[in-house]
């Protein structure tokens, strides 16, 4: 049986020696399942040295099922992936990657904020309940945007921040390749920092967590609160923003300025990482970030320009958008697996 990893360390087998040849043959090539799992929706893929085979499904989040307990939610998010895995005909990986919406430490997800909510969240053993479900395979747990990271870190780059624009916002420093994270794992996590939206917006001295503010949940709260309408108790609420996108990519002033606002204390953000330990490239993904598009990516670097002091950077170049129809975490996690896989070399 493999042993089970946690984190972003790996252990590869050492070949045995033999006396009668020089050279050992490799067996067939590790299957590798990764999970990618978000607040509302997971990605599967599985790989055996070929093209990935991918599936998805809702994630079991504390919006969706408000009655179910915080163990009921994550079993039947497992078992919806081991659904998945068997429909992907891989019942049976050698080498696991989970990547986690939260901060993760050995293997222990610390915070679960998108699945389990403020009422139900704690600590959740996923390595453990990996290993359980799927026995005999190498798990390797991590955050969900430092297995994007790595997508990125496949395509050669080294130095940049990572940041994720969706139902929330998250973030990870990448530098020489490997994530900043710091000893206790509590890195990459900007989106609990607590700001404020642009001054020039309604509500500006209405003080939130980051994510609350700049992810497209915030940005529909802030959207409807404009024009004075009724806050809502919280900006996580669902909401169906295709109108509203649809509005900011045609140019339709009103939806410019509530994404503006709403981006403003990211770009506080991402110009404090720049002014303080010297970042020259931040990498924007998520589904809300992509669906609004390039219109989104230039306001973006302009506020961050806004923010900062001019010693000629060129933030426009500095701030990229991710691909449209790529799923980072997923191309990532997959990518980490495939290099850490187990070399099973015969006796």
């Amino acid at each position: 049986m493999a042993h089970v990893h946690a984190g972003d360390g790996s252990t590869l087998a050492s070949p045995m020696r033999t006396t009668t040849t020089q050279a050992a043959l490799r067996v067939p090539a590790a299957r590798v399942l990764a999970v990618e799992i978000g607040g509302t929706k997971m990605c599967i893929g599985v790989t055996d040295n070929g093209l990935p085979r991918t599936a998805r499904d809702d994630t079991p989040n504390y919006l969706d099922h408000p009655h179910c307990s915080a163990d009921e939610l994550l079993r039947r998010m497992l078992e919806r992936i081991a659904a998945a895995a068997e429909r992907l005909e891989a019942r049976q990986p050698d080498v696991i990657v989970v990547a986690w919406p939260g901060p993760v430490d050995e293997g222990v997800a610390l915070r679960s904020p998108t699945i389990l909510g403020p009422a139900l969240d704690r600590r959740f053993d996923v390595r453990s309940a990996f290993a359980g479900r799927f026995p005999g395979a190498t798990v390797h747990v991590m955050n969900n945007l430092t297995a994007a990271g790595y997508h990125f870190v496949g395509q050669g780059m080294t130095d940049f921040c990572i940041v994720t624009v969706a139902s929330g916002i998250g973030n990870k420093v990448f530098l020489g390749g490997a994530p900043q994270v710091g000893r206790g794992g509590f890195g990459g996590e900007i989106g609990h920092l607590k700001l404020t939206p642009s001054p020039a917006s309604p509500i500006s001295m209405h003080v939130s967590e980051l994510g609350s503010l700049a992810s497209s949940r915030g940005t529909m709260w802030l959207d409807q609160a404009w024009d004075g309408g009724v806050l809502r108790a919280t900006a996580v609420d669902s909401v169906d923003n295709d109108d509203f996108v649809a509005a900011f990519r045609m140019g339709e002033r009103r939806a410019v300025r509530v994404v503006q606002a709403a981006a403003w204390p990211l770009a506080v953000a991402l110009g404090a990482l720049h002014l303080g330990i010297g970042l020259e490239k931040f990498l924007i993904v998520g589904g809300f970030a992509k669906a609004l598009g390039e219109r989104y990516r230039r306001l973006l670097a302009r506020l961050c320009r806004e923010v900062t002091w001019d010693v000629g950077q060129d933030w426009n170049a500095m701030v990229t958008l991710g691909r449209a129809g790529i799923d980072e975490g997923l191309a990532g996690a997959l990518h980490f697996g495939e290099q850490h896989a187990l070399v099973r070399l015969p006796s």
